[in-house]
């Protein structure tokens, strides 16, 4: 330690010479006195008198100069080097980091930084050390240090040489004056402190005070509006040490709610539109065009803007989400039409959209449920599998005894069906019920080395992981399945429930309701209007299938036209499917006449298939009737003149042609599918004698 490492003792007595200066005399001091020379008595101007009378310097009175006499040369580098950092009044990390720049040499640092050097990779520098300090860990071991061994422990960590008994003993009256200082809930004049200390235990309080600076868990300052030297612990660190014991998280009620099965309502809307018709790409990001966008978010769920940050990302609009989940399993495909990638439907994804919604949800959560991992994959494993977990962690090794899954499911599972609080189930689960934290000591250790917190006090970076843990598999998971609902408190802080749907994902039950009739309190009317009188997400999610969002509700949300009848018909519903549906839906019966023109709409439909062929335009029937001749079944009449080839792939089709040739019939091909081969040029290098 630099300017610290002084006689504490002697600068604590001489304290009592600045204390009794006035602030404008201990301004002037401090900027015109010198820690060595002269200087002249006018340079104080009329302040001069009052600092020659604290004793602080010696006065010449013949020449009118003052000098720093040399039992105070201490207590004026002490004093210097506390105005300059005056870290109470400003506890930023920059601000820290240029303290430990003034106070501390290199050596000092590794010292300092010990054995956790495991978070900056073995290098310790100020920038990694600073973080670790500044968290409640760092005082915090010394608190609750109650036996001897963990106390020289603790020392040792810090570089603190046991000199037996001693040391020990200056351990102790570092910790008394730490538990004093945390009491205090603020840092507090240094003259107040040194004045409650009887005068025989003056020493041991010097001890560990300049323990307590050289070991970083004590700071020294000067307050700046009144110049006075404080001391206490890094304010962050003491904030953190007074936060009230984790309380567990008791029930709320909200004022607002919210829940659906987000991301399969959405997946539905999607595969809806690509059942009809393939969906265009943009070809640089894959992304869905605006306009076919726009049509689809027309028929998803609207979901409020308190709970918008919970479902979903910003940076991914939820129809290209949707889309990239129903590629990933496999409902859709990416396929080129007409030099254009489009999503086209897959037999699986036609089989998937045919379901109910609650079938179609459990078809969803089906790996989740099967999955077998007891942790989630690391950082440098294969992408989402689908399984329990919808994140990875960043370790390489999977830690052992580490069992993530089944405290994921603890923690939910616990809960009754009322609402908490979401920051405080979070704040509780970290603090109190951390299976990080749980874990032996040896394999915390392997973790801590796996794992980069960025220099912060691992504790804390576990309980950040832990709470990031269970932060993700609620909003991936719970949510967006319609495992959890969401509520906003009058607070407008965020609240939520686990319902029948996450207890079923987290193996708690084995059957949940979705998407059941009854579920809202809405009407079909005559002139086929939809009047929604008590939101039920899901549900309006199906009437989006079969007639047009005009509004949001309660109200009037949706219109039945012939337009979406069509396109329910164009994704594979049948006459019976739409009206039970809206049968389903209502609160009473559907009228008459809507049934009538749905089922007059329907009967109209006709399906038929639109395929590419490859014809032989003969010019003449004789050649014709020669092409049939060689080629018997393989080909179909079309006209007397055009033949139609069966075969379907280009090896096939290259054995009719060559057959043909045999047969003396040459086919010119007309179809674009042959392209003239580039002209290639020799490419010419220069030999060695060439300039």
């Amino acid at each position: 330690m630099k300017l610290f490492d002084v006689d504490w003792a002697v600068v604590l007595r001489e304290m009592s010479r600045w204390s009794q200066l006035s602030l404008s005399a201990r301004h002037v001091l401090l900027e015109v006195l010198k820690p060595s020379g002269y200087v002249l008595g006018a340079h104080f101007g009329t302040a001069r008198d009052e600092i020659v009378a604290s004793g602080i310097p010696k006065f010449d009175v013949e020449r009118n100069r003052l000098m720093l006499a040399d039992e105070h040369r201490e207590l004026l580098k002490v004093l210097r080097a506390m105005a300059r950092h005056p870290v109470f009044d400003a506890p930023s990390m920059p601000a820290l980091f240029g303290y430990l720049e003034e106070h501390f040499t290199n050596d000092d640092v590794h010292r300092l930084g010990g054995n956790a050097a495991l978070a900056a990779y073995g290098h310790v520098t100020r920038y990694t050390l600073a973080p670790r300090i500044a968290f409640a860990g760092w005082p915090g071991d010394l608190l609750v240090a109650e036996h001897d061994a963990d106390l020289l422990a603790w020392g040792a960590a810090r570089g603190v040489t046991s000199v037996g008994r001693i040391t020990l003993m200056e351990l102790r009256a570092l910790q008394t004056l730490v538990r004093q200082l945390v009491v205090e809930r603020d840092a507090v004049p240094l003259s107040v402190v040194y004045a409650k200390i009887a005068t025989r235990d003056r020493a041991s309080f010097a001890e560990a005070l300049h323990l307590g600076l050289r070991t970083v868990v004590l700071f020294a300052g000067m307050r700046g509006r009144d110049l006075e030297p404080i001391i206490g612990l890094w304010p962050t660190a003491l904030q953190e040490l007074l936060r009230p014991a984790a309380v567990k998280p008791t029930a709320v009620v909200p004022v607002e709610q919210f829940s659906a099965a987000v991301l399969m309502e959405d997946m539905t809307a999607v595969m809806a539109t690509v059942a009809a018709a393939p969906v265009r790409l943009r070809a640089n990001d894959l992304a869905v065009f605006a306009k076919i966008r726009a049509d689809i978010e027309a028929r998803v769920v609207p979901v409020p803007a308190w709970a918008a940050p919970m479902v979903g990302s910003p940076d991914r609009s939820r129809v290209d989400a949707a889309a990239g989940t129903l590629q990933w399993r496999g409902l859709v495909d990416v396929q080129a039409r007409h030099q254009n990638p489009h999503l086209t439907s897959t037999t699986a994804g036609m089989k998937w959209l045919a379901l109910s919604a609650h079938d179609r949800l459990v078809a969803l959560m089906k790996p989740m449920r099967e999955s077998k991992a007891r942790n989630p994959r690391g950082s440098y494993e294969p992408g989402d599998d689908g399984g329990f977990f919808p994140y990875a962690l960043p370790y390489y090794r999977e830690p052992k005894g580490l069992r993530l899954r089944d405290a994921v499911t603890s923690a939910f599972v616990d809960l009754s069906d009322s609402f908490y609080a979401l920051e405080s189930f979070l704040d509780f689960a970290a603090r109190t019920a951390n299976p990080f934290l749980a874990l032996n000591a040896e394999a915390r250790l392997d973790l801590e080395r796996q794992v980069h917190f960025g220099g912060i006090d691992p504790r804390d970076g576990f309980q950040s992981l832990w709470r990031g843990a269970l932060l993700g598999f609620l909003t991936s998971r719970l949510v967006v399945f319609g495992g959890a609902t969401l509520g906003r408190l009058d607070s407008g802080a965020l609240c939520f429930a686990v319902t029948d749907i996450g207890r079923y994902l987290l193996g708690a039950t084995n059957d949940f309701t979705y998407g059941a009739s009854g579920t809202a309190d809405m009407i079909v009317q005559p002139n086929f209007d939809i009047v929604v009188l008590n939101s039920a997400p899901s549900l309006e999610a199906a009437l989006a299938r079969v007639s047009e969002r005009v509004g949001v509700a309660p109200g009037l949300a949706f219109r039945i036209t012939r337009a979406s009848v069509m396109r329910a018909a164009e994704s594979g519903l049948t006459v019976d499917d739409v009206l039970s549906t809206l049968a389903d839906a209502s609160s009473k019966p559907v009228p008459q006449n809507v049934q009538r023109e749905i089922t007059g709409w329907m009967a109209a439909v006709r399906r038929a298939q639109l395929r590419t062929v490859e014809v032989i335009d003969c010019g003449h029937t004789d050649t014709a009737d020669r092409i049939s001749a060689l080629l018997g079944g393989k080909t179909t009449r079309l006209t007397p003149t055009m033949i139609e080839l069966t075969a379907t792939t280009p090896s096939a089709r290259a054995v009719l042609i060559k057959k043909l040739r045999a047969g003396g019939v040459f086919i010119e091909d007309q179809s674009g599918r042959a392209k003239a081969a580039p002209v290639r040029r020799r490419r010419v290098e220069p030999t060695w004698d060439e300039e």
